[in-house]
């Protein structure tokens, strides 16, 4: 159980020295230390980091990937479109961005459209080397959620390689609803004024944006960790997960929209500076969501047992 009571000796003399006695104000202060307590006790901002390398090593190359391999085995020019918007939804919504993501997808494209050898040999290895990604995730979140792992190494492995398949077929079939999304934006669009389409377009594709990392959260918190945790953590870290990433894109965009500046440091790889901080970010705000709804959960049962 939480007890929660101020341990840090300089807090409780500034709180003294401001004649601060409320009890409810100082239970306040005192959860705050406790939170922070268990984020520097879980290393969040460390496996932050090590998870925000594995997305860039190993998730991004196997999107691009795995849309060469589909345009290739099913002719579907509409998976490139999908992943695209997809992750647009996800990274800051920013001009620089958009066209990183569709210079890159070009090259990908254009490099591996020679060899379809290199695209099963490409897949294939980034199919293993992925699990990493899901296994750092798993990690993560077992020690928020204290959730232990039973089982050997193995076992897990073979799952996160499921998971990563299973993933690769949402994005297939998902790449099939886009198309009908995108028709029925736009007869809705059409049939409104002028004045008032732009509003909608924009509505919409939040709502989309919304649904589709509420979405990517749900898979992420049911499926990752060992075992399936209580309902009332998984939908705070799912709702606190997309409420903050929403925000965060587009203070993000507003960020790097002074790219050219800092581009005197970085040069032509400025943008992916940019973006590999807000995969950080982006990942920092998914475990502290977790953390934080653990944490809630643990104080509500202390209050039920009191």
């Amino acid at each position: 159980m939480l007890e929660l009571e101020i341990k840090d000796r300089d807090i409780l003399k500034l709180l003294n020295l401001l004649n601060l006695k409320n009890k409810k104000f100082r239970r306040v202060v005192a959860g705050i230390e406790s939170f922070f307590e268990r984020v520097e006790q879980h290393h969040l901002f460390l496996l932050s980091a090590g998870i925000a390398f594995n997305i860039l090593l190993y998730l991004i190359p196997l999107l691009l990937i795995a849309i060469y391999l589909v345009n290739v085995i099913f002719e579907i020019g509409s998976v490139s479109s999908f992943l695209t918007t997809a992750l647009e939804g996800v990274l800051p919504p920013h001009n620089k961005t958009f066209d990183f993501l569709k210079n890159t997808i070009e090259e990908v494209n254009s490099i591996l459209s020679g060899s379809s050898i290199a695209g099963w040999i490409g897949i294939i290895s980034l199919l293993w080397l992925s699990s990493t990604l899901l296994s750092s995730l798993r990690t993560a979140l077992n020690r928020i959620f204290r959730i232990p792992s039973p089982h050997i190494f193995f076992v897990y492995k073979i799952k996160d390689i499921f998971l990563i398949i299973a993933l690769a077929l949402l994005v297939l079939v998902a790449s099939f609803i886009f198309p009908l999304t995108t028709i029925a934006e736009e007869l809705m669009a059409n049939s409104l004024p002028s004045n008032v389409q732009s509003i909608f377009s924009l509505i919409y594709s939040t709502v989309f944006s919304i649904v589709s990392s509420f979405l990517l959260f749900y898979l992420l918190f049911r499926f990752v960790p060992n075992k399936k945790t209580k309902r009332f953590i998984r939908f705070l870290s799912i709702g606190i997960s997309v409420v903050f990433i929403e925000i965060s894109r587009f203070l993000f965009a507003w960020y790097i929209s002074g790219v050219t500046t800092y581009g005197l440091f970085y040069g032509t790889y400025a943008i992916l500076a940019s973006i590999a901080l807000w995969v950080y970010y982006f990942v920092l705000i998914i475990m502290f969501s977790a953390e934080f709804s653990q944490f809630v959960f643990d104080l509500r049962r202390e209050e039920i047992v009191e």
